[in-house]
């Protein structure tokens, strides 16, 4: 196989729901949750690692330091995506995939409702599901993040 046309086979994908005492909405819980990567990125910088392609083929991966809250908000809106519907993690798995010669974040989460739609849409069972090109995650790495949920 050829490096260059690899396509999203480097990726690694970890779910898990979490139940809140009380029903939320995606508006509530999305500020509560960019707020936790803006701190979890403060503590693991490489989770707002980006890949380059390099015109000799390789791949160089950089990280820079946000100026300002406002650049670490658009960060976390960037890597941040929320869903409706409720999909299994096999689905998100296969169709969040992206190339590393994209030039996106190298972590990114992917949250939905953990049951189906509510009148109110409010939902206490939310499900996460965190996505890493494997080339910028390792066993320290993953500790660390374990570590700050």
């Amino acid at each position: 196989m050829n490096n260059r046309d690899v396509s999203g086979i480097t990726h690694c994908t970890s779910s898990a729901s979490v139940t809140f005492t009380k029903g939320l909405t995606q508006t509530e819980l999305e500020a509560h949750v960019k707020t936790a990567l803006i701190r979890m990125r403060h503590q693991v910088p490489a989770i707002a690692v980006t890949t380059h392609k390099l015109p000799s083929h390789q791949y160089e991966m950089l990280y820079r330091v946000p100026g300002s809250l406002k650049e670490a908000e658009e960060w976390a809106t960037e890597v941040l995506f929320f869903y409706t519907g409720v999909g299994s993690h096999d689905e998100v798995a296969r169709s969040t995939w992206w190339k590393s010669r994209d030039g996106k974040y190298t972590h990114q989460l992917h949250v939905a409702p953990a049951t189906e739609q509510s009148m109110l849409l409010t939902y206490r069972s939310w499900k996460f599901s965190w996505v890493s090109w494997t080339k910028d995650i390792d066993c320290m790495l993953t500790r660390t993040i374990s570590g700050c949920l």
